[in-house]
């Protein structure tokens, strides 16, 4: 039996499967689901049900190498009752091209690791928080994954 592979259009993160159409991270898409049981839902399908997304679970992994130890300077992380608190300041990273917006943190929050993220927001001084669009994550991960890499 041949398998069609789905078409995906990579300007808008879209997987045409059987005329469903689902949006998925780069990340999510990558790495496929890799474990038996539940599929995947990335933060791009459903931000207050995304379970085990690829850029999030990335997220929560970084502070996995802090666990034990200072994490460095920028990161507060704060783990109490099996919940999970991790406060990144970027207001030094150019994330996006809005001129009219300069985020100072993004702010993440998850109960043990089960691969859900509760809350995943950019905050502002004097503007409302809002969700992170995948670009930004992109642009965050990148810098504090090199922050671990030379640690």
């Amino acid at each position: 039996m041949n398998v069609e592979k789905p078409q995906i259009d990579r300007a808008s993160s879209e997987v045409n499967v059987d005329q469903q159409v689902r949006q998925i991270c780069q990340r999510c898409e990558t790495r496929g689901k890799t474990w038996n049981g539940s599929d995947p839902k990335c933060f791009e399908e459903d931000w207050e049900n995304n379970w085990n997304c690829a850029t999030l679970n990335e997220f929560r992994e970084l502070f996995d190498y802090w666990y034990d130890e200072k994490p460095p300077e920028g990161i507060v992380y704060r783990h109490y009752d099996d919940q999970n608190y991790m406060l990144l300041f970027i207001a030094d990273i150019d994330i996006n091209d809005n001129e009219d917006e300069f985020p100072s943190y993004l702010y993440l929050s998850w109960y043990k690791r089960r691969g859900a993220t509760e809350n995943v927001y950019l905050l502002f001084s004097g503007q409302p928080c809002r969700r992170p669009t995948e670009s930004e994550m992109d642009i965050i991960l990148k810098h504090y994954k090199k922050l671990a890499n030379s640690a």
